[in-house]
């Protein structure tokens, strides 16, 4: 591929990093498209004060710079992804197995992590609508009806964190609206985050934002690193969250896709009876209030009290322990998906 003869925008040096970049990321089955790149471009040299002509408003590198670094860095190609089926993913093996195990007792030994800098995160949708309780009726009945808050829910994202010690760190709630009301967290305590979303799912603006709050708990520092195990969603990769990672001692494992089931210690252990709990107050809440709606204002204050029901120390390191990450039993799963560093 011929160069387009303009001038390069990073000398050597700055190039080698969207090249460490696209690599890292391709081995945490993260697709990095043309335009991810490009982006990833204008966001690094925006942070790094680098003169530029790439566009303002689209906030990317020009085509150009992309042709030019393409034809400067031939390890890299543009590739078509397989599509890699569900069955094909979980292709279990013995092989793949070790490499898992292989990475994770790598930073083991390097970093020395005790069981508390071990964390879990990941994020888990709520909805303003109860799942209802099975209630008993007359025999013979075909339909049955119990009042719920809503016909139409209104559903929200919540990032949990625990480590491998025991220890929780304060739910970071993510809203589905477009501005932020101080009045969305009525009931809740003050270590307690909240921002908002159009989707009312993580970005990777908000993920950076979740990033300072976990920091804030987990005090990661030279002496004291953390190790922090999170599935490897398209929010969690982009340059900040690379150079927050980077500079706070944080580093990241991350789960394959189709693996949470079999290697997310909250999932395993915390957020199913979690979620019971949560809808158990929702029902209290239809009972105690008869015509009242549960609105987005309800939800820290419901979430909180199952949350403070639902925490215990056991239900932490027993996440850990099902997931076999800490302490690692490198010979009772033979069927787990290989993880990969990207930090």
């Amino acid at each position: 591929m011929p160069k387009r003869g303009k001038k390069s925008i990073f000398n050597e040096c700055q190039e080698n990093e969207p090249v460490k970049y696209i690599l890292k990321s391709c081995k945490a089955f993260f697709g990095i498209t043309i335009r991810t790149l490009r982006k990833f471009a204008f966001d690094f040299a925006a942070a790094n004060n680098i003169a530029n002509d790439f566009n303002k408003y689209t906030k990317m590198a020009e085509i150009d710079w992309y042709y030019n670094f393409m034809a400067t860095h031939l390890n890299i190609s543009l590739r078509r992804p397989e599509a890699s089926s569900i069955i094909g993913i979980t292709a279990f093996n013995q092989e793949e197995t070790k490499i898992f195990f292989h990475n994770l007792k790598t930073l083991m030994i390097e970093y020395q992590f005790k069981s508390y800098s071990i964390y879990n995160v990941d994020e888990t949708g709520i909805s303003t609508v109860q799942r209802n309780s099975r209630i008993l009726a007359p025999k013979g009945l075909n339909q049955v009806g119990k009042c719920t808050s809503a016909e139409r829910a209104s559903m929200n994202t919540v990032v949990n964190y625990f480590n491998a010690g025991g220890t929780y760190i304060p739910p970071f709630f993510i809203f589905n609206r477009k501005r932020m009301n101080a009045l969305l967290m009525k009931d809740s305590n003050s270590n307690i985050v909240a921002c908002v979303s159009h989707t009312g799912w993580i970005t990777e603006s908000i993920f950076v934002d979740w990033l300072q709050h976990f920091k804030e708990y987990a005090k990661p520092s030279t002496d004291d690193p953390i190790l922090q195990i999170l599935d490897n969603h398209e929010s969690h990769i982009s340059l900040r969250t690379y150079e927050f990672c980077r500079k706070n001692f944080i580093h990241v494992l991350t789960l394959p896709p189709h693996t949470s089931h079999r290697m997310q210690p909250l999932d395993l252990t915390f957020h199913g009876p979690l979620k019971t709990a949560y809808y158990r107050e929702c029902e209290y809440f239809t009972v105690n209030h008869p015509g009242t709606k549960i609105t987005a204002y309800d939800v820290v204050g419901l979430y909180t009290t199952a949350f403070n029901r639902t925490t215990n120390t056991d239900k932490a390191i027993n996440g850990f322990k099902s997931a076999e990450i800490c302490p690692m039993d490198q010979n009772k799963f033979k069927t787990l998906l290989r993880v990969l560093v990207i930090f």
